[in-house]
C-alpha cells in the first residue's frame, strides 16, 4: 500500500530495564509526540523512535498533519494491515483536508483490499466531494450508496448532503435531497430539520423556513439553541425588527443563550434603524455583567446614550461600567470623545484624552478626528497645535481601533474622510502606512487657503 501511514511496528522491540519508569499518559505521550513534530522530525521518524505506541498517539501525528496542512506526508508510507476503521477516518481527514480525488483513491484501494465499505464510510468519502461542492460526484456516490445491499444511505448521509448544498445557497438541491430522503424511507432526524431551517433562515427564505419548522413540530422535534439563533440572526441581517425580536424571546422562553453572532446582528439592526432606546433596553436583558462579550454590550449601551446626546446619561453609564469591574478600550473612549466633540465641549474632550493616554488607551484616528473635527468646526485652528501637543503617539504609524459601530451612527467625520480620500489617492499605501503627524499635515494643506491661513504648522 502507498497511501496511508505505517499504523503497525514490523516488529515489537522491548526494552528491558531493571526499574520500571513511570508509564506516561495518552496526554504526555500526545504532548511529546508533537513537540517532537514541532521541533523538525518528520512524522514517521518520530513513531519509529518510540517502543510502544497506541492508535491515540498515532492520531495525534496525522491530526497534527492535517492542521498543518501536511496531509501529503501521512499518505507516504507501506506497510498497513488493512483495516476500515483506520481506512474511514483517514478518509474523512482527507475530506477535512479538502482532498477528495485523494480521499476516493484510498477508498478504492480499500475495496481492492477486500473490505466492503460501510455506510459510514461511503458518507464520508459523499461528503468530502459535496464540502467542495463538487455535488455531481456526491449524488453518484449516493446512486451506488442506493443500489448497494448493506451500505444504504441514512439520515447523516443525507443531512451531510443538504448541509452541502445549504453552504453553496444551493436551495432547490437541498430541498430535492430532503424530499429523495423520505421517499426513500429514511425519516427525517432533528438534525435534518435543524440544517435546512439554519440554511434558510442564512439565505433569507423564511417562508421556506417556517413551513419546515413547523413540519419539525409536528414530528414532535423542536429547534436548539444554535437554530434558534441562526433564525433569530437571520431577521435581524435582513433588518426584521419585529420577527428578530419575536424569535429572541422564543430563545430566551427555552432558556437558550444567544451567542456573540447573533447579539452583535441584533445590535447593528438596532443601531441602523436608530432604535436606541430599544438597543439600551435589549443590553440590559442580555446581561451587561457578561464578561465572555468583553466591553461589546456596555459600548452599545454608551452608545445608545451618545445617539440622541444625553449627556448626563452617558457619563452616568460611563461610571457604572467602571464600577462593574469594565476596563474603558478605545471604541468607549471614542464613543465619548465624538460626543463632546459634537457637543462642543472642549474641556471635557481635553479631559478624556489626558485621561485615557494615562490608563494606557493610545488614540487612534477616530481620537484625532474628534479633536480635530471640534476645533476645526469651531474655527479655532491656532487652539488646534496646542491641543495636539497633549496627544503621546503623534509620530506612531496610525491605527484604526474603534468598532465600526461607532460609525454606523456618528459617520466618519470630516478628518477621517479626508484621511481616506488622501490613502485613496496614495497608490499601494494604507493609513497604517503613515504616522498621525503626517495624516494631520495633509489634511491641514488640504484645507482651503483662506481656512488653513491660521493653521499653517508643522506637526513633524
Amino acid at each position: 500500500m502507498n497511501a496511508v501511514l505505517v499504523l503497525h511496528p514490523v516488529e515489537n522491540k522491548v526494552s528491558v530495564q531493571t526499574q520500571s519508569p513511570r508509564k506516561k499518559s495518552g496526554k504526555e505521550t500526545r504532548f511529546q509526540v508533537v513537540e517532537e513534530l514541532r521541533s523538525g522530525r518528520t512524522p514517521f521518524d518520530v513513531l519509529e523512535s518510540m517502543t510502544e505506541w497506541s492508535p491515540p498517539v498515532l492520531w495525534a501525528v496525522v491530526d497534527y498533519l492535517r492542521a498543518h496542512a501536511r496531509m501529503q506526508e501521512a499518505l507516504e508510507q507501506d506497510g498497513y494491515r488493512p483495516c476500515e476503521l483506520h481506512y474511514t477516518k483517514f478518509i474523512r481527514m482527507l475530506g477535512q483536508a479538502r482532498m477528495p480525488t485523494e480521499a476516493r483513491a484510498l477508498f478504492i484501494e480499500m475495496c481492492g483490499v477486500g473490505i466492503r465499505p460501510s455506510v459510514v464510510t461511503y458518507t464520508c468519502l459523499l461528503q468530502s466531494y459535496a464540502e467542495r461542492g463538487q455535488f455531481e460526484e456526491a449524488e453518484l456516490i449516493l446512486e451506488d450508496m442506493i443500489l448497494s445491499g448493506d451500505a444504504k444511505p441514512n439520515a447523516v448521509t443525507y443531512t451531510g448532503l443538504m448541509h452541502a448544498y445549504g453552504k453553496y445557497r444551493m436551495y432547490d438541491g437541498m430541498w430535492r435531497t430532503f424530499n429523495r430522503m423520505k421517499t426513500g424511507g429514511v425519516p427525517p432526524d432533528e438534525f435534518a430539520y435543524r440544517t435546512l431551517i439554519k440554511a434558510y433562515a442564512q439565505g433569507g427564505l423564511f417562508d421556506r423556513m417556517q413551513l419546515i419548522a413547523k413540519e419539525m413540530s409536528l414530528d414532535g422535534m423542536y429547534a436548539d439553541s444554535a437554530t434558534l439563533n441562526a433564525v433569530a440572526q437571520a431577521y435581524a441581517e435582513a433588518g426584521l425588527v419585529k420577527e428578530m425580536e419575536k424569535h429572541y424571546e422564543i430563545l430566551r422562553k427555552y432558556s437558550f443563550i444567544p451567542n456573540r453572532t447573533t447579539i452583535k446582528a441584533m445590535v447593528w439592526t438596532y443601531v441602523r434603524n436608530s432604535l436606541f432606546f430599544q438597543l439600551s433596553r435589549y443590553v440590559k436583558r442580555v446581561g451587561l455583567k457578561r464578561r465572555t462579550m468583553g466591553n461589546y454590550l456596555w459600548n452599545a449601551l454608551l452608545l445608545s446614550r451618545a445617539a440622541n446626546f444625553l449627556m448626563d446619561d452617558l457619563r452616568v453609564e460611563f461610571e457604572n461600567m467602571k464600577f462593574a469591574g469594565f476596563f474603558p478600550d478605545v471604541t468607549t473612549c471614542n464613543i465619548m470623545a465624538i460626543a463632546y466633540s459634537r457637543m462642543k465641549r472642549f474641556w471635557d474632550l481635553h479631559e478624556l484624552i489626558i485621561t485615557m493616554q494615562n490608563n494606557g488607551i493610545a488614540p487612534d484616528l477616530v481620537t484625532y478626528g474628534a479633536v480635530i473635527d471640534l476645533f476645526i468646526g469651531a474655527d479655532l485652528r491656532p487652539k488646534l497645535l496646542e491641543e495636539l501637543v497633549e496627544f503621546r503617539n503623534l509620530d506612531v504609524l496610525a491605527e484604526m481601533g474603534t468598532d465600526p459601530l461607532v460609525f454606523e451612527v456618528f459617520g466618519r467625520g470630516g478628518f477621517l474622510v479626508a484621511c481616506e480620500t488622501l490613502v485613496r489617492n496614495m497608490e499601494g499605501q494604507d493609513m497604517d502606512q503613515r504616522t498621525y503627524a503626517e495624516l494631520i499635515g495633509y489634511y491641514l494643506q488640504s484645507l482651503p487657503k483662506r481656512s488653513r491661513s491660521s493653521s499653517r504648522v508643522s506637526l513633524s
